[in-house]
C-alpha cells in the first residue's frame, strides 16, 4: 500500500468515526450516556471506537421545565412546600440528570439532582438494540468475540441499573464519606428525607471541577496535593471497603472555595471481592515499583486464569516491560493500563468487570495530572503504598493506623 493510499484510508476512518461521535450526539441523551459508558471502558471496545467516543459532552440540553416537575410530583409531592425557593433552570444538565439550585425552608442551599423523565425506558431499549447490534457484528465477524463485546454491554446495562436509582447513590456517599474525609476530601451531605430514587438533595458546596492548576492556586489549593489525597483515597476505599468511587473523571473531582478536593457523583462505584483485592494489590505494587513481573503473578491469581494459555501472564509483563522508558517518573501510566487491558483480552483473558473498572479510574488519574501537575510522579508517589498493597495481597492486616496516616506522615 502506498503512504498516500495509507494516508487516505486513515482520514477515511477518521471521518467514520468523527461521524460515530456526531451521530450518537444527535440521538439524544440516551445514546449520549451509551457512548460515555463506551469510552469509559478501555480495554472492552475496540482502542479507535474509545477514543473516538472520548469527545462525547455531558453537557447536553436540558429537559423542559415541565419534564423537571413531572418528575418532582412523582417522586417528591411536597416539593413545593419544601423548597423555600428553586430555580428549573438547572445549573448542570446531563445525559442522565441534572442539577438545580434550590432553598430549603430553614435557608439551607441545597442541590437538587433530577433524573431525567422517561430516561430509564429509554437507556433500556437503546442498550436492548446496541445489544442485539454487537450480537450480530460477532456472528458476522466471529474474531470480534475475543473482544466481549456483548459481555461488555451486559456490564454496562448492570452498572447503569444502579446508577438510576439514587437511592443506592444515596448508600454510596454514607460508605464511601468516612474514608473520603479522613484524606481531607469533602463529600455533600445528603438530605435522605427528600431523597428517592429519582430525586437526590444535598447540601450546596461552592467548588468548581479541577480542570486549570491556576483556579486551583487561586483557592490557596496546590495540584499535586489534591491528587495525592485524591489517588490515595481510591486505593483506601478499594482495598479496606471493597468499594470505590468509579466515575472519577475530571468533572467530578472538584475544589472548593477553601482550595481543599470536594468529590461528587457516587452513582457508580466499584465492588472488588477478597480475591480480586489480593490480584490488584499485587499488580499495582508492581507497577507502582517498577517490578512489572509482578504483573503476571497479579493475573495469576484471578480465579479467570485457571484456564488462561501460560503465555499469557508473560504477555503482560512484556507489554510492562516496553513502556519503561528512562526512569519510572518519566512513564505514563495511561498507555501501560490500557495496553495491558487490550492484551489480556487479546489471549482470551478479560479481566473482571470490576477491575477494569478500578484501573479505569487509574487512567483517569493520570490524565488528570497531566493537566493539573505534569512533574507529578505518580510512581514515586504509589510506592508509598507498598507496604499496605503487600499487607492486603498476603490477607493480613494494614496497620491500627488509616491508609492517610501512614502515606501522608499525619
Amino acid at each position: 500500500m502506498s503512504a498516500r493510499h495509507a494516508a487516505r484510508s486513515g482520514w477515511r476512518r477518521q471521518d467514520r468515526l468523527d461521524g460515530l461521535r456526531q451521530a450518537i450526539e444527535q440521538l439524544g441523551p440516551s445514546w449520549v450516556k451509551v457512548g460515555q459508558l463506551v469510552a469509559a471502558s478501555p480495554g472492552s471496545f475496540p482502542p479507535a471506537v474509545v477514543d473516538a467516543l472520548k469527545g462525547l459532552h455531558d453537557g447536553v440540553a436540558p429537559q423542559s421545565p415541565e419534564a423537571t416537575t413531572a418528575v418532582l410530583d412523582s417522586e417528591l409531592a411536597s416539593w413545593r412546600t419544601d423548597f423555600l425557593d428553586f430555580s428549573l433552570v438547572p445549573v448542570a444538565a446531563g445525559s442522565v440528570a441534572q442539577v438545580h439550585a434550590a432553598c430549603l425552608g430553614d435557608g439551607q442551599r441545597v442541590a437538587v439532582k433530577i433524573q431525567r423523565d422517561r430516561i430509564v425506558d429509554s437507556l433500556e431499549a437503546d442498550l436492548r438494540l446496541l445489544r442485539r447490534v454487537a450480537a450480530s457484528a460477532v456472528r458476522v465477524r466471529p474474531q470480534l468475540d475475543a473482544l466481549r463485546i456483548v459481555e461488555a454491554i451486559d456490564d454496562l446495562a448492570i452498572g447503569l441499573e444502579e446508577e438510576l436509582d439514587f437511592r443506592r447513590e444515596l448508600d454510596n456517599m454514607a460508605l464511601l464519606t468516612p474514608v473520603m474525609t479522613s484524606w481531607g476530601i469533602r463529600v455533600p451531605r445528603t438530605i435522605e428525607r427528600l431523597s428517592g430514587p429519582r430525586v437526590l438533595v444535598m447540601e450546596w458546596v461552592d467548588a468548581v471541577p479541577v480542570r486549570d492548576p491556576a483556579v486551583i492556586a487561586a483557592k490557596g489549593g496546590r495540584p499535586d496535593d489534591i491528587l495525592r489525597r485524591v489517588l490515595g483515597s481510591l486505593l483506601e476505599s478499594a482495598f479496606v471497603l471493597g468499594r470505590f468511587h468509579a466515575d472519577g473523571h475530571g468533572g467530578n473531582v472538584m475544589v472548593g472555595d477553601d482550595g481543599g478536593p470536594v468529590l461528587v457523583d457516587f452513582g457508580i462505584v466499584g465492588r472488588v471481592t477478597p480475591d480480586q483485592q489480593k490480584a490488584c494489590a499485587v499488580m499495582l505494587d508492581g507497577i507502582f515499583t517498577g517490578r512489572f513481573e509482578m504483573l503476571g503473578l497479579g493475573m495469576a491469581m484471578l480465579p479467570e486464569m485457571a484456564h488462561a494459555p501460560p503465555e499469557a501472564g508473560a504477555a503482560l509483563a512484556e507489554v510492562a516491560g516496553r513502556h519503561i522508558t528512562g526512569s519510572l517518573s518519566d512513564m505514563k501510566m495511561g498507555p501501560l493500563l490500557r495496553e495491558a487491558l487490550e492484551t489480556a483480552n487479546a489471549h482470551g483473558v478479560p479481566l473482571p468487570a470490576s477491575m477494569v473498572l478500578l484501573f479505569k479510574q487509574i487512567l483517569y488519574f493520570d490524565g488528570l495530572a497531566a493537566v493539573l501537575a505534569p512533574d507529578f510522579d505518580l510512581f514515586g508517589d504509589g510506592s508509598r503504598y507498598s507496604p499496605m498493597l503487600t499487607a492486603v495481597a498476603a490477607g493480613e492486616p494494614v496497620s491500627d493506623q488509616s491508609w492517610s496516616e501512614l502515606a501522608l506522615g499525619a
